[in-house]
C-alpha cells in the first residue's frame, strides 16, 4: 500500500513538471517545510510599515508645531506694530528735536563747559525719553477718544483702536503704562533734586487727557491747546535742572 502511495507521489510531481508547476510546487513547499520563513518576513515589513507611519506622524507634528510658532510669531509682530502705530512714531520725533533744539540754544547761550554739557548727556537723554513717551500717550488718548468718529471716516478707519485691532482696554492700558513711564524719565532726567521738568512732565500729560476727553470739541481750545503742545518741548528745555520752587 505504501509503495501504491509513493508512485501515485511520483507520478503527481512528474505531472506538475511537466506543466511548468515546479516553481509553484517548490513555493508551496517553502512555505510547508519553513513556514517560520514568511512569518518572520511579514513580521519585518510590519514593522517597517509602521516605523514608516510612526516617522510619518512625528513629521506631521513638527511641521504643525512649526507653523503654529510662525502664525504665533506673525500675531505678536502685528499687535507690537499696531501699538507702535498708536504712537505716531515719525511724527513725535519732532516733539524731541525741538527739545533738543531749545536745550543746546540754552547751554551755548549760557556758556556752559564742555564738561558740564556732557555731565548732562544722562539727563538730556532721559528728558528725550520722556518727552516722546508722554507726546506718544497724548496720541494714543486721542485714538481712544475718536475711535466712533475713526471708525466711520475713510482715511482714520484703518487705525488701530477704530478697526478693532487693539481693544479700548487695551489701548487705554497702553496710553497709561507710556504715561508712567514717561514720568519715570522725566525724574530721571532730575539727577540734581529739581523738579521742575517733572512738574511740566506731568502737567503736560494731564492737559493730553483733558483734551482728549473733550476740550479738543470746545471751539478754539483745540488750537490753543495744539499751539501750546507745539512749543512745550521748548519749555521742558528751559525747566530742565529747575526746581518748582523756580517755577513762579
Amino acid at each position: 500500500m505504501s509503495i501504491f502511495r509513493s508512485y501515485i507521489i511520483v507520478a503527481l510531481v512528474i505531472l506538475r513538471l511537466e506543466e511548468g508547476g515546479s516553481f509553484s510546487f517548490n513555493l508551496q513547499y517553502n512555505r510547508i517545510s519553513h513556514p517560520h520563513r514568511s512569518t518572520t518576513a511579514g513580521r519585518v515589513t510590519l514593522l517597517r510599515r509602521r516605523k514608516r507611519t510612526y516617522l510619518d506622524h512625528q513629521d506631521g507634528r513638527r511641521h504643525d508645531v512649526i507653523n503654529n510658532l510662525s502664525i504665533t510669531e506673525n500675531c505678536f509682530e502685528q499687535t507690537a506694530k499696531s501699538y507702535i502705530r498708536m504712537m505716531r512714531p515719525v511724527t513725535i520725533i519732532q516733539a524731541v528735536g525741538a527739545f533738543l533744539v531749545g536745550r543746546l540754544v540754552i547751554l551755548t547761550s549760557s556758556a556752559a563747559s564742555s564738561s558740564s554739557i556732557i555731565t548732562e548727556v544722562p539727563d538730556i537723554l532721559a528728558a528725550s525719553i520722556s518727552i516722546y513717551l508722554s507726546y506718544g500717550a497724548g496720541m494714543a488718548m486721542n485714538d481712544c477718544a475718536d475711535v466712533a468718529i475713526d471708525s466711520v471716516h475713510e482715511d482714520k478707519q484703518h487705525r488701530s483702536v477704530a478697526s478693532e485691532t487693539i481693544s479700548m482696554r487695551n489701548a487705554s492700558l497702553f496710553c497709561a503704562a507710556l504715561s508712567i513711564l514717561s514720568l519715570i524719565f522725566s525724574f530721571s532726567a532730575s539727577s540734581t533734586g529739581c523738579n521742575g521738568f517733572p512738574v511740566w512732565s506731568l502737567f503736560n500729560l494731564t492737559v493730553m487727557a483733558l483734551y482728549a476727553l473733550g476740550l479738543q470739541r470746545i471751539f478754539l481750545v483745540k488750537n490753543l491747546i495744539c499751539g501750546y503742545l507745539a512749543i512745550a518741548p521748548l519749555i521742558g528745555a528751559s525747566l530742565l535742572g529747575v526746581g518748582a520752587s523756580n517755577l513762579g
